[in-house]
């Protein structure tokens, strides 16, 4: 996948859900910092994600943008709709003493192509751990 085709699947939830703002974690989350990842960061060809305020949409994004949808079959790659409790991350100290809100920690990455719809990823160093099967002793 390359940003241009995150920022596709962003655009296309948004116009679903008529939401404009989404938490997107996984691999893909890596776009935010880096628009052109390395190749071995980009093999996966799906994209985490919901809205962040209306995040019961979810299902939505799953259902029209989801594997082995007319989407998928078109563009050849697709979205996850996902809930908050998809990706956890164990609790940390906040340097702003604000807590460990994963949605507090997500970083604004608006792009070229999806100004008018901002999203949010995971910083680089959080994705990696922000699924189920991260090893228990990571902290991110």
């Amino acid at each position: 996948m390359q940003r241009e085709d995150l920022e596709h699947i962003i655009r296309a939830a948004a116009a679903l859900t008529k939401e404009s703002d989404f938490i997107i974690i996984g691999s893909q989350a890596i776009f935010g910092q880096y628009p052109v990842a390395p190749q071995a960061l980009r093999v996966s060809m799906e994209a985490d994600i919901y809205p962040r305020d209306r995040p019961e949409l979810a299902d939505q994004i799953d259902g029209s943008l989801g594997m082995d949808t007319p989407f998928d079959a078109t563009f050849g790659y697709h979205a996850d709709g996902v809930s908050p409790g998809t990706a956890t991350c164990r609790a940390r100290p906040s340097r702003e003493g604000a807590g460990s809100n994963r949605d507090n920690r997500a970083r604004p990455h608006p792009s070229g192509h999806s100004q008018n719809v901002p999203s949010s990823a995971y910083t680089s160093h959080e994705w990696p751990c922000s699924k189920p099967w991260h090893p228990p002793d990571v902290v991110c």
